[in-house]
């Protein structure tokens, strides 16, 4: 039974029995502890036959469909599950093209600012004298820290499941309430992901259809690729690799739009998977059984590639960059220091100049109070998701 038993504990059922959740399917609920007879065998408890009945102890008014899901799945087994296996593929190489580019991408960055601040070329900005520029609304800013506290939310009660057989998954979730609490909070953080994914995509069709404010879909503005991210995207690894002069770069840069578009990829990939897993039995009305076997593959996948890639990369273009070491304030704070606007974002500073638009913009530099509450809070974030990272380093390589 050896195989079965791996089936079994790279299951759901399997991996919240590890966790310690009592109430969750062991082989006996399924199997019969006196009679565990072959599938094909009429008087099985797993005979199609009986199927409604057994899985009817936990999932009472089961249809069809959802007596079709496979607890024994094997993604990577191509000959039984043609379908499982492909989208398993499909991830599979997602995951190992974002991280293998962004990862090189990361280390040649990396080299090359440590080399530039050796030169002088650039500079670590510390001062908070002068003047600022706001660069985000306040609307943004607590969108934003929304956004932090769910995701890291979803990170530590998701992470847990996927890494069962670690210590430190096991020493999370032996907190007062355990697995039970953990579905809830995951559940609740859901909930909220997708209040601030719709809030914020009807503030931008308000600001683009009714308030008729341009550029929102394309343009400078706007965070829609457009052809010069690549031109910026091939400058930067020539300058990364000392063979031309670093890009002057826009209202947002290439990596940024990535990021942004991450979001939307992965509250649309990861919240619908995460909906047929939460309500199976009604989702199985509409769709067939196998949905959720493919749902649970997309699901454990694509939040490991959504928290790998901000805790990792999201991370170090944002924060851990030797330039801004140990983070950048300007998404707590809304504003950035002027002459640090003046070197980063040098086009859309030269368009205010010459719209007469960059007095407007002008804040006061923070008190020194806001930005030690500011650091704070984003250096809190940025400890969670790097030990949230080591977790998953050390699940994979103790696998």
């Amino acid at each position: 039974h050896q195989e079965s038993l791996a089936s079994y504990r790279d299951s759901f059922h399997g991996q919240v029995t590890d966790l310690g959740f009592v109430t969750a399917a062991t082989c006996s609920d399924c199997h019969t502890p006196h009679a565990n007879l072959p599938a094909s065998n009429p008087a099985a408890s797993i005979h199609p036959d009986h199927l409604a009945a057994t899985c009817g102890q936990c999932h009472e008014g089961a249809s069809p469909a959802f007596l079709s899901f496979d607890p024994h799945a094997e993604p990577q087994n191509r000959a039984k599950n043609p379908g499982l296996w492909a989208i398993w593929l499909f991830m599979t190489t997602l995951l190992v093209a974002v991280f293998g580019f962004f990862g090189i991408h990361t280390l040649l960055w990396l080299q090359r600012s440590v080399v530039a601040l050796s030169r002088g070329e650039l500079r670590h900005e510390r001062t908070t004298e002068g003047p600022w520029v706001r660069r985000f609304r306040q609307g943004q800013l607590r969108t934003h820290a929304v956004v932090i506290v769910t995701f890291l939310l979803l990170a530590a009660t998701g992470l847990p499941l996927k890494f069962h057989y670690t210590d430190w998954a096991q020493t999370l979730l032996a907190w007062p309430g355990g697995v039970s609490l953990a579905r809830f909070l995951h559940r609740t953080a859901a909930l909220v992901t997708f209040g601030y994914f719709l809030f914020h995509l009807g503030t931008v069709l308000k600001r683009a259809l009714i308030g008729r404010e341009p550029g929102m879909f394309y343009g400078w503005m706007s965070l829609v690729p457009r052809p010069k991210d690549l031109a910026d995207l091939w400058a930067n690894l020539r300058y990364f690799l000392y063979l031309g002069p670093r890009p002057r770069f826009d209202r947002w840069t290439y990596w940024e739009k990535f990021d942004y578009f991450a979001v939307f990829w992965g509250v649309a990939i990861i919240g619908a998977s995460g909906l047929l897993l939460w309500f199976p039995q009604s989702a199985t009305r509409v769709v067939p059984g196998w949905a959720l076997n493919a749902a649970y593959v997309i699901h454990s996948d694509e939040a490991l590639l959504a928290v790998g890639f901000i805790f990792v990369f999201h991370f170090f273009h944002a924060h851990l960059r030797p330039e801004a070491f140990p983070m950048d304030p300007v998404i707590f704070l809304g504003a950035m220091p002027l002459e640090r606007f003046r070197a980063e974002r040098p086009l859309e500073y030269q368009r205010l100049v010459e719209r007469g638009e960059l007095e407007a913009r002008l804040v006061p530099a923070p008190t020194a109070r806001r930005l030690r509450t500011a650091r704070i809070w984003g250096l809190s974030a940025v400890a969670v998701g790097l030990v949230l990272v080591t977790g998953i380093l050390w699940g994979f390589l103790g696998h």
